[in-house]
């Protein structure tokens, strides 16, 4: 498996996670927008594996909303939506 990130990059080498965390989360809340309307457009066309492969997807950019979340959090920071 392959992972990469240019916000985790830019944290790695410096960048302040409060400034990237925005940002970041609204990108990832915006990809879990577009994968529930995904589903919910073509779940009834998708294979088994494919509405899997979605499903894992939508999972995976929740997570990325929570920790960038955190991050907004622990910096006491939480500009709206």
């Amino acid at each position: 498996m392959e992972f990469r990130d240019e916000a985790l990059l830019k944290i790695w080498f410096g960048a302040d996670p409060a400034i990237m965390a925005p940002g970041e989360r609204q990108r990832h809340s915006a990809s879990v927008e577009s994968i529930e309307a995904g589903l919910a457009t073509y779940g009834p066309l998708l294979s088994e594996g494919q509405r899997r492969v979605m499903q894992i997807g939508l999972s995976l950019q929740r997570a990325w909303v929570a920790e960038w979340q955190a991050v907004l959090d622990d910096a006491g920071d939480d500009p709206p939506d």
